[in-house]
């Protein structure tokens, strides 16, 4: 009897198609005995046989895919294959209204959306999941057509049409960002933009500033730590806008979070050989004040101070 370690010869391949097509994922591999092939989806296993085929593709079948070859000698794994679609992206809604959300409101807001078309009729809205909780919506609003328009110009349409199905004096407050994908991020009167990039793609600001867009489909995208390999002022500039926050965050749940996350941002980063001394001290100082005049919710504060420290 042979005894060979598993192998993948030929990795599985990106696939970029449209909802409703057929598709067929492979892992080509070498072992003895045949190893067994195991298909990953988000690191969730989704299927024991050789071929990952999908009749039709829908929206839940967007993700990251990977199979592992394994027998009594050992096993492997493949790099990740991204399966998107295109003309389909998601934009995430979150609403504060001045008066409590009701059943007969989400209702009214998801018929108002569902086929409404946007930018000049460039995209249409297919659906909207919507849920609530006392005076707060969040709307997770999927579209089709074309996704290369402008971010601000997708975000400007979805705005309007949310003030109109539900009257602007329902409203106090509105934030609309890209869910399957990272969203547009500016820092520094705009000097350093992180443009809205698609999950799993790394967005290059410079030669030595750049980052990847994680996350999943189902979770949403997520910015990665920043990458600085050279000096730059792009730390400072970063702990400047940080430093604007803080006075605002001592009684603000949502501006204490966006803080403290951009804490942590700069902190776990892999650049941190690039800090000028003082920037370091800048942000130390920054979280001795925040936690030493904050007056929001303790739990909030001292979790995100913990792990912006670490």
């Amino acid at each position: 009897e042979c005894q060979k370690a598993p192998k993948i010869t030929v990795q599985p391949e990106s696939i970029f198609t449209t909802m409703g097509s057929p598709v067929t994922l492979e892992c080509h591999t070498s072992g003895c005995p045949i190893p067994k092939i195991t298909w990953f989806k988000d690191n969730a296993i989704v299927s024991n046989d050789p071929y990952l085929v999908i009749q039709a593709v829908t929206l839940s079948d967007r993700g990251f895919y990977a199979c592992k070859a394994e027998n009594n000698y050992g096993y492997a794994f493949s790099s990740e294959a991204k399966l998107s679609l295109k003309g389909v992206y998601q934009y995430s809604a979150y609403l504060q209204l001045n008066i409590s959300a009701t059943l007969n409101i989400v209702d009214e807001l998801s018929r108002y959306l569902t086929g409404r078309s946007v930018v000049n009729n460039s995209a249409n809205i297919l659906f909207a999941n919507i849920s609530y909780s006392g005076t707060t919506i969040n709307a997770l609003i999927t579209l089709a057509g074309n996704n290369t328009l402008p971010y601000n110009t997708i975000v400007s349409e979805i705005y309007f049409l949310l003030y109109a199905a539900l009257e602007y004096k329902f409203i106090s407050t509105i934030n609309v960002q890209r869910f399957d994908g990272c969203p547009l991020i500016s820092i520094c009167d705009d000097r350093y933009v992180w443009r809205e990039t698609e999950l799993g793609s790394i967005y290059t600001l410079s030669p030595c500033i750049y980052r990847r867009c994680g996350g999943t489909y189902s979770t949403g995208g997520q910015w990665e730590d920043v990458i600085l390999t050279c000096n730059t002022d792009y730390v400072s500039c970063a702990v400047s806008e940080l430093e604007d926050l803080v006075e605002e965050a001592l009684n603000n749940t949502k501006i204490a979070n966006r803080l403290l996350s951009g804490v942590d941002n700069l902190i776990n980063t892999n650049n941190y050989a690039a800090y000028q001394s003082q920037d370091a001290q800048r942000l130390l100082n920054l979280l001795n004040y925040y936690s030493n005049n904050a007056i929001i919710n303790e739990t909030t504060v001292f979790t995100g101070k913990v792990f912006a420290i670490q």
